[in-house]
C-alpha cells in the first residue's frame, strides 16, 4: 500500500512537472500508462543494473506510447466511415425494405 502511493505521487509530479492540465478519463489512463513504463524501468534497473540496457528498456516502452495517437485517429476515422457505408448501402438500394 505505501508503494502504491508512493508510486502514484512520483507519477503525479512527473505529470505536475510537465504542465499535464488533463482531466477526465485522460488524465488516469496517462498516469496508468507512465506508472507501468516507470515500474518497468526501475525493476529492471534493479535486477540488472545495467544503465544502457534500462535505456534501451524505456526507449522501446516509449516508442510504443508514442503510437497510441495514431491508433486512435485511424480508430476514430475507422468509426466515422461506417455511417457512410450504411448510407451508401441504403441509397443504392442494396438492402431490401
Amino acid at each position: 500500500k505505501v508503494s502504491s502511493a508512493a508510486l502514484y505521487k512520483s507519477i503525479d509530479q512527473i505529470w505536475f512537472i510537465a504542465k499535464d492540465k488533463s482531466t477526465d478519463f485522460n488524465f488516469y489512463s496517462k498516469r496508468a500508462i507512465l506508472a507501468w513504463i516507470y515500474s518497468l524501468v526501475i525493476i529492471h534497473f534493479i535486477n540488472n543494473n545495467n544503465i544502457n540496457e534500462t535505456i534501451q528498456i524505456l526507449d522501446k516502452n516509449l516508442k510504443k506510447v508514442s503510437k497510441i495517437p495514431k491508433v486512435k485517429k485511424n480508430i476514430k476515422e475507422s468509426i466515422s466511415l461506417i455511417p457512410n457505408f450504411f448510407d451508401l448501402i441504403i441509397k443504392n438500394d442494396f438492402v431490401k425494405r
